[in-house]
């Protein structure tokens, strides 16, 4: 079986990341800097280093962390995505002050420098392995690369700063959002924090309450680095497991880059949703693969919408927990409706479609 982007789509998606992030401060690539940076607002933040006080986190409270994707060319630019999509979405208002209000905790890990590799596939590799084409190299500022000797894996390295960042964390309400690759980062980082918790390495609250798959994306076929293993199956073995332990996962789909039939499979484990962006055209792959992260972040603001002819709402990031339990458990997956043609959620209505 073989699972991979079309070329037209790899090549389209590539232009995006020059365009969809925040300008940081060039001292930051100059050297190696990754880890979770909390947000006070969608621009604002502070890296949570330990024994800092961090205004912009509050022990207890709901949490959220999202996990960007492929970063070709863009340390270079010194860019890094951050939670202001106004770019993408054409209005100014901080989609992320709904979360705020209701005291999400919000934050971002960053691994875009090892992220940084022309070809999606070497970006890929460093989630699952040290030991795949390009090993943890990272790139400069300057545009040059640095050949590590760092002996973990970039989803190892994500856990690692999570237990650092949530130690002493006392809530029970974590979410964990990817989008795109970053949809592999973060199932394999629930399987390793799942696997911490087990051994009794972490506490039990620390056990992530929802995973979200924002327009997921898996690249290539087996690879030698995981056995000859494809990272679509390996990561499908992981979700079911992760299921049985209680993890909620739900899953939405904006653009042909999760269109693929094992991509498709498993979203249908999850609680799935089809968005249909009309508002960007046919050939608006770009538009259509970044409508998944503002359209979370911006759906929260509104109860969840409604399933045409039925009493029933679809999941969303307003959600419940056992909204989405349920949905997840469903032989039915949403397809978006009514609403397709404006990019406000206020106006989405589904469907139910047998998965």
């Amino acid at each position: 079986m073989k699972i991979h982007l079309t070329k037209s789509v790899v090549m389209v998606v590539t232009i995006l990341w020059a365009t969809m992030a925040g300008a940081f401060d060039r001292s930051v690539f100059d050297n190696l800097d990754y880890g979770i940076y909390w947000y006070q607002n969608q621009i604002v933040s502070q890296k949570a280093n330990p024994g800092v006080a961090n205004p912009y986190f509050m022990n207890g409270q709901p949490t959220l962390i999202y996990i960007h994707g492929w970063q070709r060319d863009k340390t270079p630019l010194l860019y890094r995505e951050t939670f202001d999509r106004s770019a993408e979405t054409g209005i100014a208002q901080d989609l992320m002050m709904p979360w705020k209000q209701a005291g999400w905790n919000t934050g971002i890990f960053y691994w875009n420098q090892f992220g940084d590799e022309p070809d999606v596939k070497d970006a890929e590799s460093k989630i699952w392995s040290i030991n795949g084409p390009k090993a943890m190299r990272w790139r400069k500022a300057d545009g040059s690369y640095v050949d590590s000797n760092i002996d973990q894996t970039a989803a190892q390295l994500f856990v690692s700063s999570y237990k650092s960042a949530l130690s002493g964390y006392t809530g029970n309400n974590i979410r964990l959002v990817g989008h795109s690759l970053g949809s592999q980062m973060v199932i394999v980082g629930a399987k390793l924090i799942s696997d911490a918790v087990d051994r009794g390495e972490i506490p039990a609250n620390l056990l992530l309450k929802r995973v979200v798959l924002l327009d997921p994306a898996f690249i290539g076929d087996a690879r030698a680095y995981l056995n000859n293993d494809i990272t679509v199956e390996v990561g499908h073995d992981y979700v079911f497991a992760l299921k049985q332990k209680g993890i909620i996962f739900e899953s939405l789909s904006t653009s042909s880059v999760s269109q693929d039939a094992s991509i498709k499979t498993l979203m249908n484990d999850t609680a799935y949703r089809e968005l249909k962006p009309w508002y960007f055209n046919g050939f608006d792959i770009v538009g259509k693969h970044l409508s998944a992260i503002w359209h979370y972040w911006w759906e929260y603001a509104y109860p969840p919408r409604p399933i045409t002819g039925t009493a029933l709402s679809a999941v969303s990031s307003s959600a419940s927990d056992s909204a989405a339990q349920t949905w997840m458990s469903s032989t039915k997956k949403m397809v978006h409706d009514q609403g397709a043609w404006t990019k406000t959620p206020a106006d989405d209505n589904y469907k139910q479609v047998i998965k």
